[in-house]
């Protein structure tokens, strides 16, 4: 491939082919109409060894209609891929970058492409290079589990104190009472029966405290509102390839107090959820408000998971959520996803029958 376009078998062109072939990146030289003019061997190598056609993807064949063309989960990526490539020859951009899985039945990959327009005054041409980064991205995916790990372990320390502020302390009161009711019981049974009294109301204020802990320690996180709390969990929790987005239609300070909390509960979950079993790219979460109800959506394009999968996870899957919606005098629902994975969809009404303890 000669630097101005016309094929020759000069001693140069020999040497840069030799060179662009010791490359281990997919490399390609492509027009402006798509075609592709040069592949280097690694390029042909891949399509080989992942048992496609080399002659599919070497000189002559146009790759925008190949991407255009591409079908099954990974279509998304090579139309995004697709529509730089356009970019990048048509002059608006210099060159263009998209990170993309390129998952087979028997481990999972990623990619980076690169576009980068060729100088020069004649016909548009660009590079087109493809680069596994599989390596770096499963060190990220275990960093981030590190990461998952320590948040949580920090949330059981703030719950572990919570605990003890709320409930220790009162359960002491309640032994000493109750070792003043023994004391007592024998030589003055009225101060007895006093003993006796506090220790059963401190007991119940106890039990109260413990089954409203959830919604005390969620009440300070959704105290800015869902669409904010939510943005900080996808900010603490999620790893950087998971692409999300998180949307709120309608007035949100319709929702009471307490529905609002336990909303959040359960989209907490369901993103948890998402990001620790459904080994997906992208997660959705969507709150509409309207005049009766409002309807919270959690989806993911990973493996899928089903209502039965879900009730074997316990507390972590719908059991505990569909607990939480019955909490708000709502419903809680898990299904397909139109992204390919799960979806789970929580319902509220605005004027709610009071919400019973837990």
């Amino acid at each position: 491939m000669h630097p101005t376009g016309g094929n020759t078998d000069s001693a140069y062109d020999r040497f840069a082919r030799l060179v662009v072939d010791g490359l281990s990146a997919n490399v390609a030289v492509i027009e402006g109409s798509g075609a592709i003019v040069f592949a280097n061997e690694a390029w042909m190598g891949f399509a080989r060894a992942n048992g496609g056609d080399p002659a599919k993807v070497s000189e002559g064949v146009n790759y925008l209609e190949a991407c255009d063309a591409a079908t099954g989960p990974d279509s998304e990526w090579a139309a995004a891929f697709a529509a730089g490539i356009r970019e990048v020859l048509r002059g608006q951009r210099t060159s263009f970058e998209l990170e993309y899985p390129c998952h087979d039945p028997d481990r999972r990959r990623w990619f980076v492409g690169r576009v980068t327009r060729l100088p020069g005054s004649g016909p548009p041409r660009a590079v087109v290079a493809h680069e596994e980064v599989t390596a770096r991205r499963l060190y990220e995916e275990e960093r981030e589990s590190r990461r998952l790990h320590e948040a949580r372990a920090r949330e059981q320390r703030r719950i572990g104190r919570e605990l003890h502020d709320r409930v220790a302390q009162s359960m002491a009161f309640v032994h000493q009472s109750l070792e003043l009711h023994e004391f007592y019981e024998g030589r003055e049974p009225g101060k007895a029966a006093e003993k006796m009294e506090l220790a059963k109301r401190a007991t119940r204020e106890t039990l109260e405290a413990t089954r409203d802990l959830s919604r005390v320690l969620s009440a300070a996180e959704v105290e800015g509102g869902l669409r904010a709390a939510l943005s900080d969990l996808f900010r603490d929790i999620a790893p950087p390839w998971v692409a999300h987005e998180v949307g709120v239609e309608g007035d949100e300070s319709a929702i009471p107090p307490e529905a609002q909390e336990q909303m959040f509960l359960i989209l907490r979950e369901a993103v948890r959820n998402a990001l620790a079993h459904s080994g997906g790219e992208r997660l959705a979460v969507r709150v509409r408000v309207n005049g009766e109800e409002a309807v919270g959506v959690v989806e993911d394009d990973g493996t899928g998971l089903g209502a039965e999968d879900a009730r074997q996870r316990g507390a972590g899957g719908l059991d505990f959520m569909a607990e939480r919606a019955a909490l708000a005098g709502g419903t809680c629902r898990i299904g397909p996803s139109q992204l390919g994975g799960t979806r789970v969809e929580v319902i509220v009404p605005l004027h709610p029958t009071p919400i019973r303890s837990s």
